[in-house]
């Protein structure tokens, strides 16, 4: 409950309005009345502030500082030539996806998700110029009020397994909590990995802050793949994917191309 001395002068208002004295005249009826009460509490409300909005603030775990990291677990630096949004297209080499850093739960491919302190998970863990621990990785963006997302989450924990197996690592961000409205939070998260009893690395992008350049918040779920030797975007578009006959597709364009140049 918020506790704000505005609460009281409003209450008193109220009171005085309603109740009846020897000023009291024949307008005075009962929709006159409900139509000040209606207009009385929503003034309450916008004044005391007490919304949805400030509960989001509530949740510390979303308070964590993001680490500035630019290396791979080996120490290499993070390509800087080439970023841009643009997917691969036949010949044509897609842009170098830019080290976007969230907080989450980073986990190991296959693995269940921990959960408790929110972790710095950096593109730039994945990258691999000599794919000595990916060989492709998933990057997807979904929302907890999104029924597809739902349904392609599903899809992935039954392929990842399989998907791991071939050097596939699968990122997913929560944008969304249930509502559109809302950014997704801690508890959000929590609750998705609970539901979904995922086993690849989650995190938490709300409104899509930093990936929205890609797609417009509601046209979730969103889907990339991303050549870890360079980071060149292989594909990225709205709408659900088949898991494994789609990862087995740029995996194969990996398997047969070199890697990319960007000078």
């Amino acid at each position: 409950m918020c506790n704000n001395p505005r609460e009281k002068t409003w209450a008193r208002r109220v009171r005085w309005f309603l109740t009846p004295g020897p000023w009291a005249l024949p307008f005075w009826s009962m929709t006159f009345k409900v139509a000040f009460l209606a207009s009385s509490a929503l003034t309450l409300a916008l004044s005391l502030g007490c919304s949805s909005n400030s509960e989001e603030g509530l949740d510390p775990g979303t308070q964590v500082a993001v680490e500035d990291r630019n290396t791979n677990p080996e120490g290499v630096a993070y390509p800087t030539k080439g970023i841009g949004i643009a997917a691969r297209a036949g010949s044509s080499r897609g842009n170098v996806i830019q080290n976007f850093k969230f907080l989450g739960y980073p986990t190991a491919p296959a693995t269940a998700n921990p959960k408790g302190d929110l972790k710095t998970v950096a593109l730039a863990d994945y990258y691999d110029p000599t794919s000595i621990h990916h060989k492709l990785i998933h990057l997807v963006v979904s929302a907890v009020w999104c029924t597809p997302c739902n349904q392609e989450t599903v899809a992935i924990v039954a392929a990842n397994p399989a998907l791991a197996a071939e050097g596939v690592v699968v990122l997913q961000g929560l944008s969304d909590g249930p509502s559109t409205s809302k950014g997704a939070t801690k508890l959000d998260l929590d609750s998705w990995i609970d539901d979904h009893k995922t086993n690849f690395t989650q995190f938490l992008d709300p409104r899509v802050t930093q990936l929205g350049a890609f797609f417009p918040a509601a046209a979730v779920p969103w889907n990339a793949y991303v050549d870890p030797r360079t980071m060149e975007i292989l594909y990225s578009n709205v709408g659900q994917v088949e898991p494994k006959k789609t990862a087995d597709k740029y995996l194969k364009w990996v398997n047969e191309n070199p890697p990319s140049t960007f000078e």
